[in-house]
């Protein structure tokens, strides 16, 4: 062999090097990228069904804010309720008064119930209140999750972008020793 037949085998084993490394870079960085892919198609899954959640509890905060904003009603027509019956109650004690029998303070026969029901509603109101709270909560967790997996879907996309330029630079790099090993082989014989 030649001193000029060795020196193009061993260029054309640097050559082989080059291209090797080369091939097994562009196959990671494809590896990366089909990983990348798959885990933004579960995020976009993962968002789409946050968001989906997101929406049918904002719809039940509606409801429940439409039905706290009616405890006003609620307080007015107690109010309404305790008037006309304190009006009842005067109004049938002047009747016992004029006749001379004993009868009862309708307020003091009503007052339990009254007080029972009074009680339940203001009850109600402030376990809806809880719950509207509870969702407020779980709806700014939502958010938040959705913001997050905004952010990893997008640097997913900048790392798929630029793993996709590595891979092409990669493949330039293979032409070349491709390209310099049938160089160098047409000349070691």
């Amino acid at each position: 062999m030649t001193p000029e037949q060795q020196m193009h085998e061993e260029e054309y084993a640097r050559a082989r090097s080059r291209y090797e490394d080369a091939s097994m870079e562009k196959r990671r960085a494809e590896n990366e990228i089909a990983e990348i892919q798959n885990r933004r198609r579960s995020i976009l899954n993962e968002i789409n069904q946050l968001q989906a959640d997101k929406k049918k509890f904002e719809g039940s905060q509606s409801e429940i804010t439409k039905s706290i904003s009616s405890s006003n009603t609620f307080d007015d027509c107690l109010k309404d309720s305790d008037s006309k019956l304190t009006a009842a109650s005067q109004g049938f004690l002047a009747i016992g008064s004029a006749s001379h029998s004993k009868l009862q303070d309708l307020n003091v026969v009503f007052n339990d119930k009254n007080t029972k029901t009074k009680s339940s509603i203001t009850s109600v109101f402030s376990g809806l209140k809880t719950v509207n709270q509870n969702l407020e909560n779980k709806i700014t967790e939502l958010k938040n999750r959705i913001s997050q997996l905004e952010t990893e879907e997008a640097n997913g996309r900048n790392r798929e972008h630029s793993l996709a330029n590595y891979a092409s630079e990669q493949a330039s790099r293979m032409n070349s020793a491709a390209a310099d090993m049938a160089y160098h082989r047409r000349h070691m014989s």
